[in-house]
């Protein structure tokens, strides 16, 4: 999992960052998740690959960001995708979170929505953006009032 939600990105960058030096623009975008901003039951690597990726991409951005060279990281709560068909063949997880969970076309929209434009994150849905900063600062109260719903996995 770290091979490819980190060490595959880093290495890609490292090839695309040049190439869109030259070019003297573009937009990079990283596909993050809201469990790296929060980490959840039964998702322990997957969280920290995620998060891996959130601080690389802030990094990086840092060193590279121009007026004409952006990085944004977006951050996905549970998207309906095939790899469900795989990772919860039940579909158990799918219906625990049916009401919330998003569609690719809403991702793919909220990127495009954003292209060229100098945004940090895109966190969908926002409200849990609002969740993982509520941990950030109460992180026991946080966990305890979600214990039931982190534990939907």
């Amino acid at each position: 999992m770290f091979k490819l939600n980190v060490y595959a990105v880093i290495e890609s960058l490292k090839v695309m960052i040049p190439f869109f030096q030259t070019q003297t623009f573009g937009h990079i975008i990283n596909i993050g998740s809201m469990a790296g901003k929060m980490a959840t039951p039964k998702a322990a690597v997957y969280s920290a690959t995620k998060s891996a990726l959130i601080a690389y991409t802030n990094a990086v951005r840092l060193e590279i960001e121009t007026k004409d060279l952006l990085i944004t990281t977006v951050n996905l709560g549970p998207v309906k995708t095939n790899f469900f068909k795989q990772a919860d063949p039940d579909g158990g997880y799918q219906k625990s979170v049916a009401r919330y969970m998003l569609t690719a076309d809403q991702v793919a929209n909220a990127i495009i929505k954003n292209l060229f434009k100098r945004k940090r994150e895109i966190n969908l849905p926002w409200w849990m953006a609002i969740g993982a900063k509520l941990h950030h600062q109460f992180p026991t109260l946080i966990e305890k009032l979600l214990n039931q719903q982190f534990n939907k996995k």
